[in-house]
């Protein structure tokens, strides 16, 4: 909450009165974070106290930066204070910075990000421009005149004008005379792959032109890049629709908390690519059961699909066999989903909850064990294995010459009545309806469980409450910190939907 605070009060003043850390003793702090285009979030940064126009603009992000350090708040307070000491105060002693810092963890979470403008004030950046960098255009290939690719060139959109980035290589230095005057006072920011220049007071037509005087006075070739992926779309739904945005944005998200490196996190995605694809089959499947059986009762009593002669009922028009076909594929569909694919992605989690699936012996001995390790997922499990229990029989059953009984029809003053078939005596819609929304709820319920265990110490999940979640972007989760943070969410079996979940 203060973190979000100091978002908005630095709404309402220039960037030269903001203050530099808010500390609240034995939780945490909320201060500043630098991030240079291109490279990672780097430690302190201390506002500046006043703005000018003549010294080069970093293309640089200033981040509000919270940190749930606990008791050690104080020591960020401290660290602070004597960098600008030993900045203004030189000569001063002090203690050593590393001691003052000693176990204090440098893990911390973003609220906002500004950028220095041309006149050295830092203004709110566009999150379009610093979170949607696979969106941006693509940089131009510089090739030599062999056709070989030394480089590539590329301008950052910035307040008031644009960085160049070079990366290869080719030195920056070299190119950016092409600019003009513009770029005479231009500051370069040497970088792993590369270098990027100072914010430059240019656009779009500035940037064609360096690329045009590459290419007509040097032996150097311009071209532009041409797409290496490939954007598919996958539905008409987006991040508005609970589950889309719950079980592929936000858990995406705590993953990337959990596995920060590529290698690791690949395996991960590689065993949740099926869990995703698998819930949406199943999901399909259950609209198509509920559209087919709604489908043929209305034609029937609208006559298109029945008739009734000489008080005898003639159906026109079955759906019994395509209708079994569906239920199949949607029981299936939801054991795979239940059984399988999440039985191998949380075992790259680490978590085993492989008794759920055994006989009743197995399970309780399972049920035991793990409640020594983990007594709320034992409890959730026990509850679960309620409704999983009959859903795997019966997908069992499946297997064993079980069919789906068939509609029943009553005349009724004229009409036709139509029954649906009834799975365990309970209408096959509401059986699919309510049995993908349990095997939703578990998918998200257990993973947001697995993931949560494997979070960094100073780090957790908390619920957000259902009239807090955004209309455009409904998260249930959100990472929060262990001290200083929201209240730690803890797995807990619901008999809720997942939409009121």
């Amino acid at each position: 909450q203060i973190a979000e605070q100091v978002v908005f009060e630095n709404g309402n003043r220039p960037s030269t009165e903001w203050p530099d850390m808010v500390a609240v003793l034995t939780k945490g702090a909320v201060n500043y974070a630098a991030q240079m285009e291109g490279g990672p979030i780097m430690g302190f940064f201390t506002l500046p106290n006043f703005t000018s126009s003549s010294r080069p603009v970093p293309p640089m992000y200033i981040h509000v930066f919270m940190r749930g350090v606990g008791p050690l708040a104080f020591n960020a307070v401290s660290g602070l204070l004597f960098m600008h000491l030993m900045t203004f105060s030189p000569g001063t002693k002090l203690p050593n910075s590393q001691n003052v810092l000693e176990g204090m963890s440098h893990l911390g979470m973003t609220f906002g990000a500004y950028q220095f403008n041309l006149e050295g004030m830092l203004i709110s950046a566009p999150k379009e421009e610093y979170l949607a960098v696979l969106h941006r255009p693509l940089p131009f290939r510089i090739e030599d005149d062999k056709g070989i690719l030394v480089s590539h060139i590329q301008a950052i959109p910035w307040q008031g004008g644009a960085a160049i980035k070079m990366t290869g290589n080719l030195p920056l230095a070299g190119f950016l005379p092409f600019l003009g005057h513009v770029a005479s006072n231009a500051q370069i920011f040497e970088q792993r792959d590369g270098a990027i220049s100072s914010v430059l007071p240019i656009g779009k037509a500035e940037f064609r032109e360096l690329l045009r005087r590459i290419q007509s006075q040097t032996n150097l070739r311009v071209k532009p890049e041409e797409p290496k992926m490939v954007f598919s779309k996958m539905s008409d739904e987006g991040t508005s629709t609970p589950i889309i945005v719950r079980l592929s944005l936000s858990i995406l998200r705590l993953r990337d908390i959990v596995f920060p490196d590529g290698a690791h996190r690949e395996k991960f995605d590689d065993a949740y690519e099926v869990v995703f694809t698998t819930i949406s089959n199943v999901r399909a499947n259950a609209k198509k059961i509920t559209e087919m059986i709604e489908a043929h009762r209305t034609g029937v009593m609208l006559g298109s699909r029945g008739r009734i002669k000489n008080h005898t009922i003639n159906i026109d028009e079955t759906i019994d066999l395509p209708l079994h076909s569906a239920v199949a594929e949607f029981l299936n569909g939801s054991v795979r989903l239940l059984k399988d694919a999440m039985q191998r992605l949380l075992i790259v989690l680490g978590l085993d909850v492989g008794c759920l699936y055994r006989k009743s012996g197995g399970f309780k001995t399972g049920i035991a064990k793990l409640r020594k390790a983990d007594p709320h997922l034992a409890d959730y499990l026990e509850k679960t294995r309620e409704w999983s229990e009959p859903l795997i029989t019966l997908r069992n059953d499946l297997h064993e010459s079980w069919l789906l009984p068939k509609f029943s029809y009553t005349e009724n003053g004229g009409r036709i009545d139509v029954d649906e078939p009834r799975i365990s005596g309970e209408a096959t819609s509401a059986f699919v309806t309510r049995m993908s929304d349990r095997v939703f709820c578990f998918t998200e319920d257990v993973l947001a469980h697995a993931l949560q265990g494997r979070m960094p110490p100073e780090l957790s999940i908390a619920e957000i409450p259902i009239p807090d979640r955004k209309a455009d972007c409904p998260e249930r989760f959100e990472p929060t910190f262990v001290s200083g943070g929201a209240t730690i969410w803890r797995i807990a079996y619901h008999d809720s939907t997942f939409d009121e979940t």
